[in-house]
C-alpha cells in the first residue's frame, strides 16, 4: 500500500511563496492540521483574498469585499467598501461644490483668527 501525502504546501507548487508561508504558519497554529490549509486555498484560487501591496512590501490577506478591477477585489483597507460616495454625474458635481464652501468658510475663520492674534499682540483692543 502507497502512503499518500496530503501536505497541502508540497502538494501545490504553483502558489505563491509569501502564501505558502502563511499557509505553514496556519497549520502550525492549528497544531499539524491540514483542513484549515486547504479551506484557505480554495480561498485564494476563487478570488477572495484583496492581496494589495502593503507599504512593508507584504500582501494583504484580508477578505476582499466587492470584486474590483480583474480576478481580485480589494479590503475595506485598500479601497474595497466601495458604498459610500457619488455615483452620478450631479452627485459628484454636489459633493466637489460643498467641499469647496467648506474650504472657503474654514479660510475666512483663519484669516478672522489671524487678524485678532496679530491685533491682540500689539497691544490693540478689539472690538
Amino acid at each position: 500500500m502507497t502512503k499518500v501525502n496530503l501536505h497541502p504546501v508540497r502538494n501545490n507548487p504553483d502558489l505563491p511563496e509569501f502564501f505558502k508561508q502563511h499557509l505553514q504558519n496556519r497549520i502550525n497554529e492549528h497544531k499539524g492540521q491540514y483542513g484549515i490549509a486547504w479551506k484557505l486555498i480554495r480561498r485564494y484560487r476563487e478570488g477572495k483574498y484583496c492581496l494589495a501591496k502593503k507599504a512593508g512590501g507584504k500582501l494583504c490577506l484580508n477578505s476582499a469585499k466587492i470584486p474590483g478591477d480583474g480576478p481580485r477585489g480589494r479590503c475595506g483597507w485598500h479601497g474595497g467598501t466601495g458604498k459610500s460616495g457619488p455615483k452620478t454625474v450631479e452627485g459628484k458635481k454636489r459633493i466637489g461644490d460643498a467641499q469647496r464652501l467648506r474650504w472657503v468658510r474654514y479660510r475666512i475663520a483663519k484669516a478672522d483668527k489671524d487678524i485678532i492674534a496679530s491685533s491682540t499682540f500689539k497691544g490693540v483692543l478689539c472690538d
